[in-house]
């Protein structure tokens, strides 16, 4: 099923795309997955592979463990060290692996791989959105029920002076505000909670 309008379903236009396709992007296709234990170490689940990763064939005739020695993107492959064949005339050539084949063991790691891993870390990047902290108690999303309706301004503010009028932006009204108010069992009347949309995303979602 097509869900993008920017990808074609041309068979011709995507090998064309698929084989013409520059190095920077055949390195992020040629991603392979981490073992379980670095997995639960960095917290992300696949890395571009890289020449010196320790790495574990888990398909094909050739399953052995082994270090890259090679990351042959002209050809979509990597070059793992004893996975060899003989040639007719005696000669020993590298089999090539693609990258889904294997699963990393130990990572090669520089200063711009950890970067990388630190940028990827899915539970850094949550961090600071599942939970909110209101008068003293941390509530988390499932506690939280957004009002979808706009809050207008009230003719009345001494009754209602927890209200934000939009058009009262600095940025011209263009962002307008939610409401946010806590589940019934905290039974809090002053936790409402007004943010506007663009923070309400960004810590919600």
């Amino acid at each position: 099923m097509k869900f993008s309008k920017d990808v074609s379903s041309s068979r011709r236009k995507s090998r064309k795309a698929h084989f013409s396709s520059a190095s920077s992007v055949r390195r992020k296709v040629m991603s392979a997955s981490l073992s379980k234990e670095l997995r639960e170490k960095y917290n992300t689940r696949s890395v571009p592979i890289r020449k010196d990763d320790e790495v574990r064939i888990v398909r094909g005739t050739n399953k052995a463990p082994g270090k890259v020695i090679q990351v042959y993107r002209k050809k979509w492959i990597i070059h793992v060290e004893r996975v060899t064949r003989e040639k007719i005339n005696g000669t020993t050539v590298p089999i090539g692996i693609h990258p889904s084949n294997v699963v990393i063991t130990k990572l090669k790691l520089d200063k711009d791989r950890r970067k990388l891993l630190k940028r990827k870390d899915r539970s850094a990047s949550n961090k600071g959105k599942e939970e909110f902290i209101t008068n003293n108690k941390v509530i988390d999303n499932s506690q939280i029920i957004p009002v979808l309706n706009f809050l207008e301004p009230s003719d009345n503010q001494n009754d209602h002076n927890d209200n934000i009028n939009p058009k009262d932006d600095s940025t011209g009204g263009s962002n307008k505000s939610y409401g946010i108010i806590l589940d019934s069992s905290y039974n809090t009347l002053n936790s409402k909670i007004i943010e506007t949309m663009d923070e309400f995303l960004l810590r919600t979602f």
